[in-house]
């Protein structure tokens, strides 16, 4: 842990996932954001990634937190995952352009994991801007089984209350 008078900084990308789940990247992990891109369908999939986009010659699959259909149109952060072997990339779902923010010690001592469960299998640290404690997570763990389990759970719950 840093003294109380370090200057350490970092900046993360910030990006709200929809339903009040803002989340950060690592800058380094984050490929490219792609506004109103087209997603297909991948039927025997998990239900929180159960569509795919292409991108740059990939078939990245995409990472959603509400129900969608093939073809509709949305937003996704294409990010860097060396855990998915296929093709080294995942997609996540966003509603807006994610913005590079800087963050300080006392940002990060305040985080409080509990806060965001739905991302608990994925972060790797996380801190506080305008009150509300922001994941950050790592791609690679985006693609882990715990994660997956976890986002499957939330969508379909999600699923329950929106039908």
């Amino acid at each position: 842990m840093n003294s109380p008078n370090s200057n350490f900084k970092m900046f993360v990308w910030l990006a709200d996932a929809g339903e009040r789940q803002s989340i950060a990247f690592v800058a380094d992990t984050l490929c490219e954001y792609l506004q109103d891109v087209a997603v297909q369908d991948l039927p025997t999939s998990a239900p929180s990634c159960s569509h795919v986009v292409e991108w740059m010659g990939h078939v990245v699959p995409v990472f959603r937190l509400r129900p969608g259909n093939s073809n509709e149109h949305v937003n996704v952060v294409v990010l860097r995952a060396s855990a998915n072997q296929e093709n080294g990339y995942i997609a996540l779902e966003t509603r807006n352009a994610p913005v590079k923010v800087e963050i300080t010690d006392d940002q990060f001592e305040a985080f409080d994991a509990n806060e965001r469960p739905l991302w608990r299998e994925a972060l790797i640290s996380g801190f506080i801007r305008d009150g509300q404690s922001i994941p950050i997570v790592h791609p690679d763990l985006l693609c882990a089984k715990g994660f997956v389990s976890t986002a499957n759970s939330y969508f379909i719950k999600h699923l329950r209350l929106t039908a």
